[in-house]
């Protein structure tokens, strides 16, 4: 295996090194892939003038990176891109095939929790096995050993057992528990910014935002895009182990929408994960929960959605209006509420949050409350339209509740007007008075 040390002229940047917790120049990951298992012996001792036994795959290739101290960064792309490699790359779990990748600083994981955990030793073992691993004396795995065993929430009995016998929601939290507790300076996620279940995903999810308020340096991959808006710096976008754009989340995630709106032009619609497409009707509604929720954790237990007359809209003359029963937890702040409207294509349309909005119902701790949402005369544009449901928690990051598609209505108009939206114009004459076209569509 060769290893090229050489900045190659565009990764060359004028910051200090000691500003940069991570950087990345001119790497790649490659694998030999044989059709049969004896080429690989075959191939070592391969005369040079004959040709390979082996077909080149880049599951990664000339990426370059600086990510400074504290700053967050999201990685983007479709599966099979090359995000889980390039973390693999910076956790030093794989070396790379070319290039170079520096990190400075103690590295927290969340790729594969507990694979490090041997099933035949106690929980207990297994915590300080793991937190030797990642950098930890005895004698701190002993001073953070009871912290530990008290956020994972396991059984002072459990904990003395053989994790073999553990659930598998006991064995991420244990697992989870450890790899945070080690106060890194670089924390790197893979999927998902929570783990677990009910009351242990909110946790965990605290846990990975207050090291961001701390100042670590945090690197995820994630497919929720809304998050990688709302909390990253900076945003990677991978596509065939590739860089095919880096800079501010709002750039990237904008062009990473449109790339998949164009590959997705001819698809239909997903179908909702927790039953069939509520046709809008102004009378039909969802009765039961749609999607099975965490225990624990708020739920969303009744939707009504109104949308013109029999689930048909006229541009700019009827109301859109989404209500939404929501269960609370005494455990938690009141949730907040978000709608997204798409449309065929699965494009995000328009949006509305009350936590964007900071609006909350009168009595916040009340155990059930209804919000609900009214766009008037309605400006869509003709097509067939779906809305999608997310309950969050206060601060609109973390995703209790997701539901796709609760409900599903078209948009008529008799004018010829083109696009997605009307928006509000005028049309003036120099030297005159502008005419304001407020008045709706007949």
């Amino acid at each position: 295996m060769s290893f090229n040390t050489n900045l190659a002229q565009h990764a060359e940047s004028t910051e200090s090194i000691d500003s940069l917790a991570v950087q990345v120049v001119n790497a790649g990951k490659r694998y030999e892939l044989y059709d049969k298992p004896w080429d690989r012996l075959r191939q070592f001792f391969r005369s040079p003038k004959e040709p390979l036994l082996y077909q080149e795959l880049w599951a990664l290739k000339n990426v370059n990176l600086n990510l400074a101290k504290g700053e967050v960064l999201g990685l983007i792309g479709k599966n099979g891109a090359g995000k889980s490699t390039l973390l693999q790359l910076l956790c030093g779990t794989l070396l790379p095939s070319q290039g170079r990748v520096t990190t400075q600083g103690r590295i927290a994981a969340l790729l594969e929790l507990g694979a490090g955990f041997n099933p035949e030793f106690t929980g207990r073992d297994n915590v300080f096995l793991n937190a030797a691993i990642l950098g930890l004396s005895q004698a701190e795995v002993e001073d953070r050993f009871d912290s530990i065993v008290a956020f994972s929430g396991i059984e002072p009995f459990f904990i003395n057992q053989p994790v073999k016998t553990y659930s598998s929601g006991m064995y991420v939290r244990l697992a989870f528990s450890v790899a945070t507790s080690v106060d890194p300076d670089i924390l790197i996620v893979d999927e998902a910014l929570s783990v677990g279940d009910g009351e242990f995903a909110r946790k965990s999810f605290d846990r990975i935002m207050q090291f961001k308020e701390q100042g670590k340096t945090i690197l995820f991959c994630s497919h929720s895009l809304y998050q990688i808006e709302a909390i990253c710096s900076q945003a990677l976008w991978l596509d065939h182990g590739q860089v095919q754009l880096q800079g501010s989340p709002k750039e990237v995630v904008a062009a990473y929408n449109d790339f998949l709106a164009r590959e997705s032009r001819a698809a239909v619609a997903l179908p909702n994960p927790g039953g069939s497409v509520l046709q809008a009707n102004g009378t039909e509604s969802l009765s039961e929960p749609v999607t099975e929720p965490l225990q624990g954790l708020p739920r969303i237990l009744h939707v009504d959605v109104k949308a013109g007359l029999g689930g048909v809209v006229r541009s700019e003359n009827d109301d859109l209006t989404v209500r939404v029963t929501v269960q609370t937890s005494s455990q938690y702040a009141m949730p907040s509420l978000g709608v997204v409207v798409l449309d065929d294509g699965q494009r995000n349309i328009c949006s509305a949050g009350s936590h964007i909005d900071a609006f909350g119902p009168a009595n916040p701790k009340a155990a059930q409350v209804t919000l609900c949402v009214c766009w008037p005369k309605l400006a869509l544009l003709k097509g067939r339209y779906h809305i999608d449901l997310f309950l969050l928690c206060e601060k609109g990051i973390h995703v209790y509740e997701h539901i796709r598609q609760v409900a599903s209505f078209e948009v008529t108009q008799t004018h010829l007007e083109v696009g997605v939206v009307t928006l509000r114009h005028e049309w003036s004459e120099p030297g005159s008075e502008p005419q304001t076209d407020s008045e709706p569509k007949p």
